[in-house]
């Protein structure tokens, strides 16, 4: 009797665990659908940094040339006008000459030789 009742309560333990319902495996559409999202998203990660990295350059080159174009404009030229400018040639006047040209040593003539 004892054996009869193990097996009694073996049969209503395989009962009681084929009505508990077991969670299904996924369906391959359910796989395939999971597979496809998995690759949208990650594409659509790759598109959004390939488009930020592009106009960060972008805006990076814009700003770089305001920043030149303001540096150009706003160059300091003070320190050329530091510099004061090449004086012109001054105007001689000559003075008049009054004395009359002679010669500034004379020739005294030798005596010693006779001539």
């Amino acid at each position: 009797m004892a054996k009869r009742l193990t097996y009694l309560m073996v049969l209503a333990l395989l009962l009681a665990q084929a009505c508990v319902e077991q969670p299904k495996g996924k369906t391959k559409e359910e796989v395939i659908q999971e597979k496809v999202t998995e690759r949208l998203s990650r594409w659509e990660r790759s598109w959004r940094r390939s488009c930020t990295d592009k106009a960060l350059e972008r805006a990076g080159e814009i700003v770089d040339s305001t920043i030149l174009a303001r540096a150009r404009a706003n160059r300091d030229t003070s320190v050329r006008s530091l510099i004061p400018p090449r004086p012109e040639k001054p105007v001689v006047e000559m003075p008049l000459d009054t004395v009359p040209v002679e010669p500034f040593l004379k020739e005294e003539k030798d005596t010693v030789s006779g001539g």
